[in-house]
């Protein structure tokens, strides 16, 4: 009966360049039988290359994954549930940089809003006093690369922010770390990671899939443990290996979050399960 009833369950995809982990996800979506339309979204001209079919434009059980601005779009559209997966506001650091602080590979930082950076481009450095830092925006819609910069290029590295964020916005400075792996774990809010696979080796792309047993999994699962804290239903953890050893890098939202090697049917099963469920939950209510 629940097999029957997960093919209830729809998947929108925004197509986004040649993204191979993407590809092989609606292989799957599709061979498991699920109703999975694909578009291509025009983030300029706000709209939706291909109508949404008639019957979607309801309450239906939808999971939509995509850019940021696409799955925006879909919140402020769409009365579908889930709909998506992104509480953007939960992936701000200020929000789970506090409770998840034992475990943070930026454990020493601080925030100050763009406008005041722009007044004074080398005051961060001033204040931590190196010369290099690592710069993040605080929000989770990253309206820009998290990047190193050093005290001599400030007033350029600022100068190109200027058309991607507002002076209000918090911008987090912390000290510049090496890293020579990156891994991403994909976690359920009660379940506990599910799946994940390392997507980095020093500066170039390396993909491979996490085993259970694997070191760096059991590290992830032991910070989900740790925190009471959970930003979303489904969320994406990213874990990095210093000279410090394991430390999280940062958590993304599942809806906007690249795949890499991680097991597509283990995320396609519990996130189509765990939707059927919600979308059952709210309809009875």
């Amino acid at each position: 009966m629940m097999e029957i009833m997960m093919n209830e369950v729809k998947w929108l995809i925004e197509t986004i360049g040649d993204d191979e982990q993407e590809k092989e996800l609606i292989e799957r979506l599709i061979h498991k039988e699920y109703d999975t339309r694909i578009v291509k979204w025009n983030l300029f001209q706000d709209k939706f290359d291909l109508e949404i079919p008639c019957e979607w434009n309801d309450d239906g059980c939808v999971v939509c994954r995509g850019s940021i601005g696409f799955i925006s779009k879909i919140q402020r559209s769409r009365k579908w549930i889930p709909g998506t997966y992104a509480r953007f506001n939960n992936f701000r650091c200020q929000t789970y940089y506090p409770w998840y602080r034992d475990f943070l590979l930026n454990d020493q930082y601080f925030m100050i809003p763009f406008g005041s950076w722009e007044k004074n481009p080398r005051l961060p450095f001033k204040l931590f006093g190196i010369e290099t830092l690592f710069v993040r925006p605080d929000t989770g819609k990253k309206t820009f690369t998290g990047n190193e910069c050093s005290a001599e290029y400030a007033e350029c590295f600022v100068g190109t922010l200027k058309h991607s964020v507002y002076n209000e916005d918090l911008i987090l400075f912390a000290p510049s770390k090496k890293i020579k792996r990156e891994w991403r774990f994909f976690c359920h809010e009660e379940e506990g990671v599910l799946t994940g696979s390392q997507y980095r080796e020093g500066e170039r792309i390396f993909m491979k899939e996490s085993c259970l047993d694997d070191e760096v999994f059991k590290y992830a699962s032991e910070i989900f443990r740790g925190v009471d804290f959970k930003p979303d239903i489904f969320f994406s953890m990213d874990i990095c290996e210093t000279d410090e050893g394991l430390r999280l890098l940062e958590l993304n939202s599942f809806s906007c979050c690249g795949l890499y090697r991680s097991n597509i049917d283990v995320l396609i099963d519990a996130v189509s399960r765990h939707a059927l469920e919600e979308h059952e939950m709210m309809k009875s209510a």
